[in-house]
């Protein structure tokens, strides 16, 4: 099947959602791409660095951990910072349910940058994604696939309240990366701060000062959602639910479990199996 006919099977057959392409893109300090207009759907996520897309004429400045939405027909570039060159993702793709697929990501032309601490994830699926040469249309299948996969992981973090609080400030992003990777274990706030090389106090200040909560609060309200979900989708009992979420013991995990939702696990699982 020829690429023309190959696109237009795609639309007619599955035009709800399919990918055009992906790759990821490594660039020299102060490098800038090429002005283009985009015509699909274009997802752009930072891997390490720094950098600034401009998208119809309007500046993003972006770190790791952060990534921005074009849309079609919107007139972009990037470039990379001076000091600190971005390695960046991209994947473009379209179809007629996309925009409503991005609604579940919070993304949009008017809200277009996103915040995920899931990196190593979306790169593992770009390099599937750029890996794989059977364009035959299972094979196209099979990458429209991936891309529903990265949509689920953008669309898991948009359905956390704080996400999209912290798109300026690389210090909370970075901290909620260290707690999201290590959120089942014995959490020390104190090595996120060295690792950053900021003073505890005021790595907690600017925490809260962005969201709202202190990186203690926010540990505990992150531990829950993740909690939230096993309840939900797994048959796990309590005390693996538990420790899965880094408590040591049940009795301390339904005690914060009732603090945050008002309910014990067990009354919110049989809540959701009644809905």
């Amino acid at each position: 099947m020829s690429p023309e006919n190959k696109k237009e099977f795609l639309a007619a057959e599955y035009g709800d959602l399919f990918f055009a392409d992906a790759n990821i893109k490594t660039c020299l300090p102060a490098q800038a791409d090429e002005v283009s207009i985009h015509l699909n759907y274009r997802i752009c996520y930072v891997l390490e660095g720094s950098g600034t897309f401009t998208v119809n004429h309007q500046p993003f400045a972006l770190v790791a951990g952060q990534g921005i939405l074009m849309t079609p027909n919107d007139v972009a570039y990037g470039e990379a910072s001076k000091t600190d060159p971005w390695r960046y993702l991209w994947i473009a793709f379209n179809g007629n349910q996309a925009g409503h697929y991005l609604e579940y990501c919070k993304l949009s032309r008017e809200h277009p940058v996103f915040v995920t601490t899931h990196g190593d994830l979306l790169e593992q699926k770009v390099l599937e994604m750029t890996r794989y040469k059977n364009h035959s249309v299972p094979g196209m299948l099979y990458l429209t696939g991936l891309l529903y996969q990265v949509l689920s992981v953008l669309a898991e973090d948009a359905d956390l309240p704080y996400i999209y609080k912290v798109a300026e400030n690389p210090y909370v992003i970075q901290t909620i990366r260290y707690i999201q990777d290590h959120y089942k274990g014995n959490i020390q706030i104190t090595d996120s701060a060295e690792a950053l090389s900021v003073h505890r106090c005021y790595l907690s200040m600017i925490f809260k000062k962005t969201l709202g909560l202190s990186p203690q609060q926010f540990l505990m309200t992150f531990r829950i959602k993740k909690a939230e979900q096993l309840l939900q989708n797994t048959n796990y009992s309590i005390s693996e639910i538990a420790k899965s979420c880094g408590y040591t013991d049940a009795d301390s995990f339904c005690k914060a479990f009732k603090k945050v939702n008002h309910i014990n696990p067990s009354t919110y699982r049989k809540d959701d199996e009644l809905e």
